[in-house]
């Protein structure tokens, strides 16, 4: 014989705490996936190459005078860098002692099979809007 046991069912739990607990979870690998790839970027040879280049170019200089460094303490590197399909286009924000602008590159690989790239764009643009190119001597060599 089975006996049963007769007694009220526990009050039914709120569920907001594991709802709100899974969003903090999910913003929070969202936001660290966003900031690996950004990582990423900021470590690229071009990237690099590039911070170097601006650094030493003569029309920067004049712009943005001596010690241009990154804008921001941890540098926010904007568009692409896909050297397998051959597009790079990328900017950040740079400042000097006199000024601050924003760096922009892009070059363009025609074929697949081509090993050069063409350079379509090296230039700094200003907070008053003027976009002014840089030197051709100073363009980065690692692409």
């Amino acid at each position: 014989m089975v006996s049963t046991v007769v007694r009220p069912l526990p009050a039914a739990r709120s569920h907001t705490a594991r709802t709100v607990t899974y969003a903090v979870l999910g913003v929070t690998l969202s936001a660290s996936i966003i900031v690996a790839f950004n990582h990423r970027k900021a470590n690229a040879s071009i990237v690099q190459s590039s911070y170097f280049a601006v650094r030493k170019d003569s029309v920067a200089l004049s712009l943005l005078g001596p010690n241009i460094r990154h804008r921001d303490t941890y540098p926010w590197i904007h568009g692409e860098i896909n050297q397998n399909r051959g597009n790079i286009d990328f900017s950040y924000a740079l400042k000097g002692d006199d000024g601050e602008g924003t760096l922009h590159f892009r070059c363009v690989r025609r074929s697949r099979s081509d090993r050069d790239w063409e350079i379509i764009d090296w230039s700094i643009l200003l907070p008053d809007g003027r976009r002014v190119r840089l030197s051709d001597d100073a363009i980065p060599s690692t692409v």
